[in-house]
């Protein structure tokens, strides 16, 4: 493949041994295991060992889309069906539905405040502007880290604070992510999957 296919994998995939970079371009594909073992000419055991690495790290930097696509549902959603890709395998479900799992545990250990700024930014994609408006209409203070929220500077040192805050929580939760998850790709999940109300 060319270095501007390389060039344009996530920055969490090129982090990845060369390998592991050519079978995320070759999923990108849609190409099976067995056909990339025989393109790449290793064995089908390696191929899928590389997959797996490559389907691990797409999930947790949200870019799992790049190989799939997945079905997204709110994460209060009861009976809701785990995200799936087209043809995904078992186990990508059981991943997918995993980290979902451990989000929403996550997401509830944070302060009010967090969760509630989270959800108006995420969940209900305002603008610092409309929070602002939104919290002097309702006569509700919100308070990230001790602090409240009074200009459109502290909305996003608020959202900011509460990603990374959310982030540690996350990575306790599961290894899914472990080393590899971002407040950057933290930010693309939450924009895929919203956040329900605190």
């Amino acid at each position: 493949f060319s270095k501007t296919a390389y060039d344009r994998l996530p920055a969490a995939v090129r982090k990845l041994e060369r390998d592991a970079q050519t079978v995320c371009i070759h999923l990108r594909l849609r190409k099976t295991t067995a056909r990339i073992a025989a393109e790449m000419n290793i064995a089908p055991d390696e191929a899928s060992r590389l997959e797996e690495l490559v389907r691990r790290t797409l999930i947790a930097t949200g870019n799992y889309d790049l190989i799939a696509d997945p079905q997204f549902v709110q994460i209060g959603e009861e009976g809701a069906a785990e995200p799936a890709a087209g043809g995904a395998g078992d186990e990508d479900r059981i991943l997918a539905g995993e980290f979902l799992r451990a989000l929403k545990s996550s997401l509830a250990s944070l302060a009010p405040g967090e969760r509630r700024i989270l959800h108006l930014f995420f969940g209900l994609k305002m603008t610092a502007n409309s929070i602002l408006d939104f919290q002097q209409r309702s006569e509700l203070d919100i308070e990230v880290g001790g602090k409240p929220v009074k200009t459109p500077a502290d909305v996003f040192s608020a959202v900011e604070k509460a990603l990374k805050k959310l982030l540690g929580a996350l990575t306790d939760e599961t290894p899914i992510g472990r080393g590899t998850l971002t407040v950057k790709g933290l930010k693309e999940v939450l924009d895929q999957t919203g956040v329900e109300a605190a």
